[in-house]
This record gives C-alpha cells, structure tokens and sequence, in this order.
C-alpha cells in the first residue's frame, strides 16, 4: 500500500493517493497493516510536528464503507520514553538530549509496532477494493492541517509502511 517517507504538510493526502487492491474469491480474511511514525521538527510555526506532536492517520475502504484511524497522543510528553513501563518495552534508557520525550510511534531503541486492523467484512471479496489514507495534526480534540515547513531544520515527515494481508 502507501509505503516510505511522506512530508507532513498541506499537501499530505495528495501525496497519498487511494490504492486499489483485489481480493481473490478464495480469500478467507483480509487484514490492514501499518507501521506509522513521525519524524522532524521543522522551523519556527510546524508545532513540533511531525515527531514531538500528535498526528491522526485516517484510513477508509470503499468510499467510507469502513473508516478506522491511529493516533500518537503520547507525542510530546516530557517523559513518556523514560517511563519504567515504556524502557521494559526496548527503549535504551540515559541518552543524552531528548530521548525520554514522548515521540509519535517511536522512542528511541524501541521497536515499532505494527497496528493491524481486520476488514474482512467491509472489502469486497473476489473484486476490487479501493483504500483511502490522510493524516492531521491533532489539535485539542480536533484535527488541523498539517504545517508548511519554511525548509530551516529538519522538515516533519511521516515514515510509513503499510500493506493488506489476505489469508486463504
């Protein structure tokens, strides 16, 4: 499906465009997989986007049949990467710098999980199916835009890794 490092910005669902995939007749379950994290800070107006802030990732099958989403609320936590729960879970504790703020999907040494989701019942099996994928910033509890990178620092981005798993 989407697959690499994507610019969090404006322009985020153009360069994410629907993906078209079929699913043979014989198919017995049909599973999305994901593994979404944010990187970069950007300059002066990204809000710490796309690593230090969180980010919704909104992702619908066949025009809206079946929409579901992923989010990283933990993202900007002063100390979510050196909690005890979260260095049991891989993180490499004592860095310097910034290695226990809260990251969106990752902290440092951690592995990055997958967010599989079951859509067996809203693809169409034996035919075509289109999937659909944007993202936010989350603000408060709403989604915004995400930010126009100026191009001093490190621009936010969002690396991305997602494919369908179909079992027979």
């Amino acid at each position: 499906m989407w697959v690499g490092t994507i610019p969090f910005n404006p322009e985020f669902d153009d360069n994410t465009p629907p993906m078209v995939f079929e699913v043979p007749e014989n198919a017995t379950k049909v599973e999305f997989v994901s593994y979404i994290t944010g990187h970069g800070w950007g300059s002066n107006g990204t809000f710490n986007c796309a690593e230090f802030c969180n980010s919704k990732h909104m992702f619908s099958v066949n025009g809206g049949v079946y929409e579901f989403e992923n989010d990283h609320p933990e993202a900007g936590a002063l100390d979510y990467c050196m909690q005890p729960s979260t260095i049991s879970q891989g993180v490499k504790p004592n860095q310097y710098g910034t290695w226990g703020y809260g990251r969106a999907g990752w902290c440092p040494g951690q592995d990055v999980h997958p967010v599989i989701t079951d859509i067996t019942d809203y693809i169409v099996i034996g035919g075509e199916n289109v999937a659909d994928y944007d993202a936010c910033r989350v603000q408060g509890n709403g989604c915004v835009t995400p930010p126009t990178c100026q191009g001093d620092g490190y621009c936010p981005e969002i690396a991305v890794s997602s494919y369908i798993i179909i079992w027979y």
